[in-house]
């Protein structure tokens, strides 16, 4: 896969296109609104999280998952929340609570590694990810087999 420096998402308007671009503002990942897809999230890992907004109107389940930069889904549609990957895990949930779904982490293959239990999840960076559990009232970091490594006090 080659490298793909900073990636940033984007809807331009006039042109009904959305996706994600690159430092000099190219497509890297392009979307036309006819298309039914949107980003849903920020790239990671060579993985960018979309939106099938089709299958979500017409079936009425959640409809988020991950695709390739030649636009080939990786990871099909599935979640109703997503983050992005970093060192090889991403944030999801396939809840449809709009207050504090369940997250857990998923790899590159779409399998979780870490089951569906925070009321926070956020990016790993360095091997360690902040989690939240409880209504937050535990707070702290997890290493990337989900164990807990450091509570707040």
């Amino acid at each position: 896969i080659p490298r793909i420096g900073a990636v940033c998402t984007v809807i331009a308007g006039d042109e009904h296109l959305s996706g994600f671009i690159d430092t000099r503002g190219d497509f890297v990942l392009q979307f036309d609104q006819g298309e039914g897809l949107s980003p849903a999230g920020g790239y990671g890992d060579g993985l960018f999280p979309v939106t099938d907004i089709r299958k979500q109107l017409e079936l009425g389940e959640c409809s988020r998952g991950y695709m390739d930069r030649d636009g080939n889904w990786v990871i099909e549609p599935q979640f109703c929340r997503v983050g992005a990957f970093h060192d090889g895990l991403a944030p999801v949930s396939t809840s449809e609570e709009n207050v504090f779904p369940p997250l857990g982490y998923i790899n590159t293959r779409g399998r979780y590694v870490i089951p569906e239990q925070y009321d926070y999840a956020s990016d790993f960076s360095g091997g360690c990810a902040r989690v939240a559990w409880d209504g937050f009232k535990g707070i702290g970091l997890i290493d990337m087999d989900g164990d807990l490594i450091y509570e707040y006090p």
